[in-house]
């Protein structure tokens, strides 16, 4: 009924049998990573309404905006350690996974930032300061916070960022 044969084809230099393999390391990985925030999120928003501050719900918000392009992305790199891969082709699964967890944790900084920029105005609003220089330096601390991103993204991808960084600085 089933030829076992069709295992030890060999596709992309894997055989069949690791290329199944690592499709079911992926979907465990996704399907893991889905439920985990699922669970995760519900306890976290359970937890934060219970408190008066802002930061908890600012983490609930920072988890919840993490969509399925990421856990696919967590769950090829995971599932690419179970494949003998090409040189060229492990390296793009690693710079897109690098990407993609920078970005979102790129996007927790600058949620960070924003509160503590939001937190700042609201003191100055209530003593009749301007301002101005409030928001353009939270504009500059994010400029910043995005330049430093790059750097790390294309140190990690072998660039040599010295003189970009001594350019910068």
């Amino acid at each position: 009924m089933f030829n076992e044969e069709i295992l030890y084809y060999s596709f992309w230099g894997n055989e069949v049998k690791a290329w199944l393999i690592a499709l079911g390391v992926f979907l465990l990985a996704f399907i893991v990573l889905k439920i985990f925030k699922s669970v995760l999120i519900g306890r976290l928003k359970a937890l934060s309404e219970k408190t008066k501050n802002r930061i908890d719900d600012m983490v609930v918000k920072a988890i919840n905006s993490i969509h399925a392009p990421f856990y696919f992305w967590v769950a090829v790199f995971i599932a690419s350690h179970f494949l003998v891969l090409n040189n060229i082709a492990s390296k793009t699964i690693l710079y897109i996974f690098l990407i993609a967890v920078v970005y979102y944790v790129v996007k927790f900084i600058e949620d960070l930032i924003e509160y503590f920029f939001d937190r700042l105005e609201e003191k100055k609003e209530k003593t009749g300061d301007n301002v101005g220089m409030i928001k353009l330096a939270q504009v500059a601390v994010k400029i910043i916070l995005w330049i430093g991103a790059i750097v790390l993204i294309l140190s990690n991808m072998g660039y040599n960022v010295t003189s970009l960084v001594a350019g910068l600085g």
